[in-house]
C-alpha cells in the first residue's frame, strides 16, 4: 500500500475536503474563544482572595511626674496627671502631626502609607494624603486615673510602625522640654515598650498578576490545532488507504486511460467503439464507493444510450471483486471498461477488480475517468 503514497495525494485530499477542514478549524476556534472567555470570567471572580495580614502594634509608656509649688494645695497625683494630659494634648496637636508627616513622607510613599492599613483603602481611594493620615496610625493618651502616658502605633507595615514610634518619642522629649521652659518642674521615666504582631486572614480585592488571557489568541491557536489535526488525519488516511489521483497511477496496472474526464461524450463514444471493434457486448464496471458509484452511474447512462443506439449491449456492474452476481454479468460480456473517479477510487478496489478480470480472461479495453 505504501508504494502508492505521494505527497501530492495528500494535497489532493486536502483540496477535496477543504470545506470540512475549514468547518473543523472554525468550530475549534470557537471552542478556544469560549474557553478563554470562561477563563477570563473565572479570573475576574477570583479577584477577592484570602490574604494574610499582620497587624504590628508598638507602644511606649512613660510615667510623668512633677513637683507642685510649696504653697499650692494641689493633690500630687492629680498634678502629675495634669502634666501628662498637657503633654498628651501637645502630641495630639495639628503641628505635631504635620512635623511627623513631613518626616515620614520623605521616606515612605503615599501609596505605601495607604496600603499599611486595610481600612484606609476606600477612605484614600484618590491616593491623596495629608497629615491627618498620621492620626490613623498613632494614638496618644493618658491611662485612666494615672499619670502614665502611652504612645501606641498600629499598622500592617513593621517599618512604618517603628518609624512613627521613633518620631513620636522625639516629639515627646520636645514636649517635656517645652513644659519645663514654662517653669514647671517635670520629669518622666520610661516604663516599658512593647511590640505585638497579630496575624489575621481577610478577603481583599487583590489584583491577580496573571491577568486576562487573549480570547483571539486562544481562538487562533485552537483553529490552527484543528487544521493540523485534519491534515494529520488526511495524511494517515492517504498513507493507509491510497486512492487514484492521476493517469500515472494506472501504469502499474498495465492499462490505459481511453477517456479522460475532460473529453466530450462524442470523443468517449468513438474511443470506446474503436476499442470494441466487432464485439457487441460491453461491461461497464464501477468499483465500490458511494461517491464513485453516483458519478459512474450518471456517466454510464449517457454513454450506454449512444452505444445501445449502435447495437452494442451494455451491462452496468458494481464491485465485481466481491459480488458474484455482478461478476457473472461481466463474464457474459467478455470485455469491460472500468469507470474511475479521481480521489474516490482506491488502489485496493482497483487492483482486485483488474486482477479478477484478467484471471477470468475478460478483456479490459481500458479505463474511463469520470
Amino acid at each position: 500500500m505504501f508504494e502508492y503514497f505521494q505527497f501530492m495525494d495528500v494535497l489532493c485530499r486536502i483540496k477535496k475536503y477543504f470545506v470540512f477542514i475549514l468547518i473543523v478549524a472554525l468550530a475549534l476556534g470557537g471552542a478556544g474563544y469560549s474557553y478563554a472567555s470562561a477563563k477570563n470570567a473565572a479570573i475576574k471572580d477570583e479577584h477577592y482572595v484570602p490574604v494574610k495580614k499582620v497587624d504590628v502594634s508598638v507602644s511606649e509608656l512613660y510615667f510623668v511626674s512633677g513637683v507642685p509649688s510649696e504653697n499650692s494645695n494641689v493633690n500630687p497625683i492629680q498634678y502629675n496627671r495634669d502634666i501628662a494630659l498637657m503633654i498628651s494634648s501637645m502630641l495630639n496637636a495639628e503641628h505635631t502631626r504635620q512635623t511627623v508627616y513631613e518626616a515620614v513622607i520623605k521616606e515612605i510613599k503615599a501609596e505605601e502609607l495607604i496600603a499599611a492599613k486595610t481600612s484606609l483603602q476606600d477612605k484614600y481611594a484618590d491616593k491623596i494624603v495629608t497629615n491627618a493620615i498620621v492620626g490613623e496610625f498613632v494614638y496618644v493618651h493618658v491611662l485612666d486615673n494615672t499619670s502614665i502616658l502611652r504612645i501606641n502605633v498600629n499598622s500592617e507595615n513593621d517599618v512604618l510602625s517603628e518609624k512613627l514610634l521613633g518620631l513620636y518619642k522625639e516629639e515627646f522629649s520636645r514636649a517635656v522640654e517645652l513644659v519645663k521652659s514654662s517653669n514647671v518642674q517635670c520629669s518622666y521615666s520610661e516604663i516599658a515598650d512593647t511590640k505585638i504582631g497579630t496575624e489575621s486572614e481577610k478577603k481583599e480585592n487583590v489584583p491577580v498578576t496573571t491577568g486576562k488571557v487573549s480570547t483571539m489568541k486562544y481562538a487562533v491557536l485552537f483553529g490552527i490545532f484543528g487544521v493540523a489535526l485534519c491534515v494529520a488525519a488526511v495524511g494517515l488516511w492517504t498513507l493507509f488507504i491510497p486512492v487514484v489521483n492521476r493517469r500515472e497511477d494506472l501504469v502499474s496496472y498495465d492499462t490505459k486511460v481511453i477517456v479522460d474526464k475532460r473529453d466530450t461524450l462524442d470523443f468517449a463514444y468513438n474511443n470506446v467503439a474503436n476499442k470494441l471493434g466487432t464485439r457487441d457486448k460491453l461491461a461497464v464496471i464501477i468499483c465500490r464507493g458511494a461517491t464513485d458509484k453516483k458519478k459512474g452511474t450518471l456517466y454510464y447512462s449517457k454513454l450506454s444510450q449512444r452505444l445501445n443506439a449502435e447495437g452494442v449491449a451494455t451491462e452496468l456492474c458494481y464491485d465485481i471483486s466481491s459480488d458474484f452476481s455482478e461478476f457473472g454479468r461481466a463474464l457474459e460480456c467478455g470485455c469491460a471498461v472500468i469507470l474511475i473517479s479521481y480521489s474516490n477510487t482506491t488502489h485496493k478496489e482497483l487492483s482486485s477488480t483488474v486482477r479478477r478480470l484478467r484471471e477470468n480472461s475478460i478483456d479490459l479495453i481500458g479505463c474511463v475517468i469520470v
